[in-house]
């Protein structure tokens, strides 16, 4: 299963970042730039596992509405053109409402803010 991490210093990565294994969970690209292996708490992952498939929910419903992009380092979105729209990219946790994209102009869903949390 490919969830999000809820560490601040890696949640805005989204949902790929974090790679559920039971009880354990690998942090892809985590704080300078390593991946890590680590234990993961048995109390809260249930309630991560509803998180993800409410932002599935929400990524579904961007989809059908024309949005459900996030934004990508330009070099990557040059490679992966189609990855901005692919569930496994979204913030584990996405902003409430849409919002123009400052760099690109585009309207999309942000992660939201570290204190929103």
């Amino acid at each position: 299963m490919v969830a999000g991490s809820a560490s601040w210093s890696a949640y805005v990565y989204g949902l790929r970042t974090l790679i559920l294994i039971e009880t354990w969970y690998y942090v892809c690209m985590a704080k300078g730039g390593k991946n890590r292996t680590t234990l993961f708490p048995e109390s809260i992952q249930e309630e991560l596992r509803q998180q993800v498939e409410r932002v599935r929910g929400v990524h579904e419903q961007d989809l059908a509405q024309g949005f459900g992009k996030v934004y990508l380092p330009e070099s990557l979105a040059r490679k992966y053109p189609n990855a901005s729209s692919e569930f496994r990219w979204q913030y584990l946790f996405p902003s409430k409402n849409l919002s123009i994209d400052p760099r690109s102009k585009v309207k999309r869903r942000h992660h939201v803010l570290e204190l929103g949390l």
